[in-house]
């Protein structure tokens, strides 16, 4: 098992303990595959990866409070509601006649949907914070930064969608958005006491009647709003409010009413004849949540760097090792250290420049690597003969008479190995964008693609850096992602966070890449050189000491790749050419493209 798999597999332990100690519930904690958190009826399913496109870029430290955010929702569920009482409620409501609609008896399902999720959502969380005030920081994180995307980047464009992120922030208990279109607010506003019934309903099925109430109300308004845009209310369900909702549950509880109606009279909220009482209710203070977070998050990171700490990619070594010379073998020290940089705000924005190539490069990888099968091509000019085209040789005088067997090739393993330079020089642009910039967009797409597919791959920046205790400059390797660990979010950010540093030992880094690759078994071993094409030489190395590194490295059947971008003069062309024969690409077209034309070629030469 890989050490990311260990690791998520200590999270979820971790995260079972905390909801079955703070949950008088029996059930199972899985991690989803279906990109979302959901529940059953019986068990929980959560999502593990937090980082979607609509949604901000978040450190690993958020993504662990939005998992346990997630993980108090989906046990919420399973504690608080009884879903076949809002299943039944739905299919009540649901028409897909315009006339009902029209006469305010039925409504879309999309909507239906919304309104009714949002409301239970909004009673089931508001009942957890009751129960335990702990979670609150945890659900409004959740609520405040994930759920509605980038929450109020639209604010005031349009009517309707200012109406769907106010419902949806007034039932969740949140704080308004002050560029809220003014109609909608008044609609608000209007419902605002029923809202408020909704969320403190001592059984699934009273919420649920508090809402019908709602969109009574309020639906002749909305439906006149998509009158004067010109639409239908059925046109929309690609908005990212109707994406989510509630899977009807294979397993069914009885006990969630009761269940909510003790937290009610526990906190005052409830009169002894089962109404509600809302004197004893308080509204949350956001700057607290917010301090409350950034204590979390403080506690996260903590632990995050205690468990990087553990963590063979990220321990510091020191190796040593030859490089030939043209005056022989020449020692060389190395020291293996951690990044403290980091930025998973840069990596998301390079991401989005190289990501609609992700898939298409890992698919081609993926087929690459699956082999052949074997061919029988007929109609050939030379092999076996076919006697079934005699009459085609004799009568004809045609000579494409014969059968020739292709044997295919079995599947093949590959493990690549990235040597990143991030030595001053990547400062300079080249076109419109920084050097270094361009080499992080093909670092991301080779790191996301391998990932896509598990094929092994293995991320280190070299650069130098002075030793104060020696008094002396000393070649480093920065490790980003390994073969063990795979791509992690903390990955991610290490590789957002590389920028320009001193000089840069090009042999010693590449005698080092070189080193590592020897220990893998895979069939196709390829080490990438990411670098601007100027080297830097120590001793008596000098161009001869890198092509030597080269062929000796494909004699031991591992392959080499150069991307270099720059405005390099000829000169310094034909010096990149030689110290990678054959293997130097100068990325005129774009580092991205070059990175995915040769990879390829390489790895479909060597199958």
């Amino acid at each position: 098992m890989s050490i990311q798999l260990i690791q998520q597999e200590r999270e979820r332990k971790r995260l079972y303990r905390f909801l079955r100690f703070n949950f008088n519930h029996q059930f199972e904690m899985f991690w989803s595959n279906k990109g979302t958190s959901y529940t059953d009826g019986k068990d929980i399913y959560i999502q593990f990866e937090m980082q979607q496109p609509a949604r901000r870029p978040f450190t690993e430290a958020e993504c662990k409070l939005l998992r346990k955010g997630h993980s108090i929702h989906e046990v919420g569920h399973l504690a608080f509601d009884q879903l076949q009482d809002y299943f039944k409620w739905l299919k009540d409501l649901t028409s897909q006649k315009n006339e009902d609609w029209m006469q305010n008896k039925g409504y879309p399902h999309d909507w239906v949907v919304f309104f009714g999720n949002m409301a239970l959502d909004g009673r089931m969380e508001n009942l957890c914070i009751l129960k335990d005030p702990s979670y609150a920081p945890y659900i409004d994180f959740n609520n405040y930064e994930w759920r509605f995307g980038i929450r109020g980047e639209q604010a005031g464009e349009c009517r309707i969608k200012d109406f769907r992120e106010a419902y949806g922030s007034r039932v969740l208990g949140l704080e308004d958005i002050p560029n809220w279109h003014i109609e909608t607010m008044e609609v608000i506003e209007d419902i605002q006491p029923l809202l408020e019934l909704a969320r403190f309903s001592p059984t699934t099925q009273s919420c649920l009647d508090y809402i019908k109430e709602i969109m009574e109300k309020v639906w002749p308004t909305i439906l006149s709003w998509y009158n004067e845009n010109g639409k239908k209310p059925d046109q929309e369900s690609d908005d990212s409010f109707f994406t989510v909702s509630h899977e009807e549950p294979t397993y069914q509880s009885d006990d969630g009413d009761q269940h909510a109606q003790e937290v009610l009279e526990a906190n005052g909220l409830l009169t002894s004849d089962g109404d509600i009482d809302l004197s004893n209710a308080s509204k949350r203070s956001l700057n607290n949540t917010k301090q409350i977070v950034k204590d979390l998050l403080s506690k996260e990171e903590k632990q995050l760097t205690k468990e990087q700490q553990e963590d063979p990619q990220f321990k510091t070594e020191r190796n040593q090792l030859d490089i030939p010379t043209p005056e022989g073998q020449q020692s060389c020290d190395i020291i293996v250290r951690p990044l403290k940089d980091s930025n998973i705000n840069h990596y998301h924005y390079h991401l989005q420049k190289v990501k609609r190539q992700i898939i298409p490069f890992s698919k081609t990888l993926q087929k690459l690597l699956e082999g052949k099968k074997d061919q029988v091509r007929r109609n050939q000019r030379s092999g076996k003969f076919d006697p079934s085209k005699a009459w085609k040789a004799s009568k004809l005088e045609q000579d494409d008479v014969f059968v020739k067997n292709k044997k295919g090739s079995p599947s093949k393993g590959a493990a690549i190995q990235v040597i990143w330079d991030q030595s001053g020089s990547t400062d300079m642009f080249y076109g419109k964008e920084m050097i270094i910039d361009q080499m992080k967009q093909a670092a991301i797409l080779l790191a996301e693609a391998c990932q896509r597919i598990n094929l092994p791959l293995s991320m280190h920046g070299f650069s130098t850096d002075f030793l104060e205790e020696a008094c002396t400059y000393v070649d480093e390797i920065y490790p980003l992602v390994s073969f063990e660990s795979g791509l992690k979010d903390y990955n991610r950010s290490l590789i957002g966070g590389v920028h320009p540093r001193r000089t840069n030992h090009d042999p010693a880094a590449l005698a080092w890449g070189y080193e590592q690759l020897k220990k893998r078994k895979e069939d196709i071993r390829l080490l990438i050189m990411i670098s601007d094409g100027l080297p830097c030489f120590e001793g008596n190395e000098d161009t001869s000491t890198m092509s030597t590194l080269v062929k000796q490295a494909e004699k031991e059947g591992i392959e080499t790749l150069c991307l270099f971008i720059g405005d390099h003069s000829p000169v310094i062309i034909d010096q990149v050419r030689e110290m990678y024969p054959s293997r130097s690409i100068i990325a005129k077209s774009g580092l991205i493209k070059e990175t995915e034309r040769h990879v390829k070629r390489i790895i479909r030469n060597r199958l």
